[in-house]
C-alpha cells in the first residue's frame, strides 16, 4: 500500500452540458450556465485535483487524508435538502429540478469558508495497462454576477473521483473512507 498524504495540488475546470449528468457517457465540456437566467448565480462544475498518479500494469492502493479549505458544501447541500452522503450529480438533479431559481442568489453571500477533514482508501484497478489519473473531489463553482465565484470541493466519499488525461472519469476505482 501507497501511503500519501493529500496536498492540494491543482484545479480542473470541467463543466457540464445542463442535461449531462456527472461521469456518464454524455458529460461533454459545456456549461450549465444555459439552464440559468442571465443575471444570477451561474453554476459550474469541476474536479480538485489533490493527487497525480501514473499506474503501471498493477491494482494499488492509496490513502488520501488531510484537510480542505472550503466554501461550505454542506450548507449547500442543505439548501436543496441532499443528503450529504450524496454525489454531487444528487445535487445538480436537485438543482435543475428546483423551480426557484434565485435560492443560489439569496444565499451567495451567507456561504463560508470552513476546512473541511476527509480520509480515504482508495483502491485503483487499471485494467492491465498504464494510465496517468489525478485523483481528487468534484467541485461546484458558483459565480456571481458581480464576477466572483465561490468553490465548493465536496469532500465525502461519493465524491472522490480519477480522471484520466483527458478529462474523462476513470470508473475503475474503490473508495471507502478510512
Amino acid at each position: 500500500m501507497i501511503s500519501i498524504a493529500a496536498v492540494l495540488a491543482s484545479v480542473a475546470l470541467v463543466a457540464l452540458s445542463p442535461t449531462a449528468v456527472p461521469g456518464s457517457p454524455s458529460a461533454e465540456p459545456a456549461t450549465v450556465r444555459a439552464a440559468v437566467p442571465a443575471g444570477h448565480v451561474k453554476v459550474n462544475l469541476g474536479v480538485h485535483t489533490l493527487l497525480p498518479i501514473e499506474v503501471q500494469n498493477v491494482d494499488f492502493e492509496v490513502e488520501l487524508w488531510g484537510e480542505i479549505p472550503s466554501y461550505d458544501w454542506e450548507q449547500l447541500y442543505g439548501l436543496y435538502d441532499v443528503p450529504l452522503d450524496a454525489p454531487v450529480a444528487d445535487w445538480v438533479r436537485s438543482y435543475r429540478a428546483n423551480p426557484d431559481r434565485e435560492i443560489l442568489d439569496r444565499n451567495y453571500e451567507k456561504f463560508e469558508r470552513r476546512k473541511f477533514p476527509f480520509q480515504f482508501t482508495v483502491r485503483v484497478h487499471p485494467s492491465n495497462r498504464p494510465l496517468k489519473l489525478r485523483l481528487g473531489f468534484n467541485r461546484v463553482r458558483l459565480d456571481a454576477p458581480s464576477g466572483s465565484s465561490k468553490d465548493f470541493i465536496i469532500t465525502n466519499a461519493a465524491n472522490v473521483v480519477a480522471r484520466t488525461e483527458s478529462g474523462e472519469v476513470y470508473p475503475e476505482i474503490e473508495v471507502e473512507p478510512s
